[in-house]
């Protein structure tokens, strides 16, 4: 994933990430995360989100960023096309994550 991405927009982006993560683990500050946890990260663009994927792409869940979301996925579950699909009903309030599954 080698797209040229604007730096603020990528910025931006770590930080949604780790804001989610930081959601999803709580309180537990060895579980917590920063936005420059996500700097060694794979990043590559679809349409108007970020895909980012750990460092060495060494797992199965990717997490596609965009504007007000986070929608991890999977491509044994779904394609870019599908996860964006999702991401957008997410971000445009016609889902929530829980009901995503």
């Amino acid at each position: 994933m080698a797209d040229e991405i604007d730096q603020a927009v990528l910025a931006q982006a770590r930080q949604r990430l780790a804001d989610w993560m930081n959601d999803k683990v709580g309180d537990d500050p060895q579980l917590r995360t920063t936005a420059e946890s996500y700097d060694d990260w794979q990043v590559g663009s679809y349409e108007e989100f970020l895909i980012f994927s750990s460092p060495g792409g060494f797992t199965n869940q990717l997490y596609m960023v965009g504007d007000g979301v986070v929608q991890p996925f999977s491509y044994t579950r779904d394609d870019e096309e599908s996860a964006a699909e999702k991401a957008r009903a997410q971000r445009d309030g016609l889902t929530t994550p829980e009901a995503q599954g």
